[in-house]
């Protein structure tokens, strides 16, 4: 531990309180209604004097099943199926400034906080044998979860204010993906002081379905067969819809040559 750290430690073990490195989270709560897209997210909080912070928004550990591609020839074909387990469903980083200029590289993989830490979490199942092709369907994992926004390891859009007694304010700002399920999330905040980790904080976000599909999640919990009707019902619906609008919006109307 660090000169810095002792000293830190030992001004809260004598009754200085720490400023909250996590004051508020706006909203609260996110709710998944029917025209969901997504949400705007504000984080904010205070930096101790001479410390800064980075930030995590993380999902519990999700198994996933893919079709696996083998090329055989110039054809690409489904070569059997492999389950992906062990990583978080959602990760995303932010920081005032590159993580590499903050933290020790045994830091970082320490706290889970780069690719490669994460990558170390997957698990693959049949096992792979050829660690080639182990570490080349890790990274087509990764490489998936940062097309569809839940993972994320580029955001430095933590914005540091005018320093105080108290320490540094900073605000963040970023979109909720649209991808990430309900379920309960964590943000979490390192404070981080010469290369270190020197303290950590965390708060809960849940993200929870409202109205029509808060009725069809707990549908397929408690009823699935009934869900699986309803939902055969609505597509038919959907559908009918659809080519009601167009009939009635195209009738009479004459294609000209």
């Amino acid at each position: 531990m660090s000169v810095a750290s002792l000293v830190m430690l030992s001004l809260y073990a004598g009754g200085v309180v720490p400023p909250s490195l996590i004051r508020s989270v706006t909203p609260r709560v996110i709710e998944v209604g029917v025209f969901y897209e997504g949400a705007n997210v504000r984080v904010e909080g205070v930096a101790p004097p001479g410390s800064k912070v980075i930030l995590t928004v993380t999902g519990s550990a999700s198994a996933e099943a893919f079709n696996r591609k083998a090329r055989y020839g110039p054809i690409w074909l489904t070569a059997g199926k492999v389950r992906i387990s062990g990583a978080p469903s959602l990760f995303l980083r932010f920081s005032a400034e590159p993580v590499r200029n903050l933290l020790s590289d045994d830091c970082i993989a320490g706290n889970d906080l780069d690719e490669a830490a994460l990558m170390n979490h997957v698990h693959l199942e049949p096992a792979q044998k050829d660690p080639a092709l182990r570490a080349a369907l890790q990274a087509d994992y990764v490489a998936l979860k940062k097309s569809d926004g839940t993972y994320d390891f580029a955001g430095s859009r933590i914005v540091m204010g005018q320093p105080s007694n108290e320490g540094t304010p900073y605000t963040l700002e970023f979109r909720w993906p649209k991808k990430a399920p309900p379920a309960e999330y964590q943000i979490h905040a390192f404070e981080v002081r010469d290369g270190q980790v020197a303290r950590e904080a965390s708060v809960a976000i849940p993200v929870v379905p409202t109205g029509f599909p808060a009725w069809l999640a707990i549908l397929s919990e408690s009823r699935a067969s009934l869900y699986g009707i309803s939902a055969v019902l609505i597509s038919a619906l959907a559908g009918f819809g659809i080519d009601f609008l167009t009939t009635h919006l195209f009738r009479g109307k004459r294609v000209s040559h």
